[in-house]
């Protein structure tokens, strides 16, 4: 028998004899089972997902496992005044960049001081420094990223480009 949706089985009736021997009969209706909703259960599987897919987003990509600091130039050159940036930055687990990554940073020249000077930027995440062209040397600088434990050091170089040192040269040979 085929029933269309919204239609009940007939109903069946069920006779028995009781222990006292008399009869008795039974009347049951049944309706037809609801097929269950997908969906409620895909709903939480995707949530579940969802959750899971920005644990580790946060976890691999927007947390800092170790910091790295960029100076604009490596080497200053003597003779007119130059100046560079220090930033610091955050590096992810999969050697990226965090994205929005700006902590705040403290410079301290250990040697070479009477080079250079630190001019703080309006934000606190880079540094200015400023080489006003007088003299040759070495600048040691210790960087202290807040919240690192670890103080970074870095060296940046001032010395004569060799074009003008040629020319110094050739000029006391005449």
């Amino acid at each position: 028998m085929v029933l269309n949706q919204g239609e009940s089985k007939p109903m069946s009736r069920e006779t028995r004899a009781t222990d006292t021997g008399s009869m008795e009969t039974h009347t049951e209706t049944t309706t037809p089972q609801q097929p269950r909703s997908r969906s409620r259960g895909g709903w939480f599987i995707l949530l579940v997902v969802a959750i899971a897919a920005g644990l580790y987003v946060y976890a691999s990509v927007l947390r800092s496992v170790r910091y790295e600091i960029e100076v604009g130039k490596e080497q200053l050159f003597a003779g007119h005044p130059d100046s560079l940036h220090i930033r610091a930055y955050g590096v992810n687990r999969h050697e990226g960049r965090v994205p929005f990554s700006q902590p705040s940073i403290t410079v301290v020249v250990l040697e070479g001081g009477e080079l250079v000077r630190i001019i703080d930027s309006e934000r606190l995440s880079s540094v200015l420094l400023v080489y006003d062209g007088i003299g040759e040397g070495e600048v040691l600088l210790r960087v202290h990223i807040e919240g690192w434990p670890f103080p970074m050091l870095t060296t940046i170089r001032i010395s004569t480009p060799v074009a003008d040192a040629g020319r110094s040269e050739h000029i006391a040979v005449n």
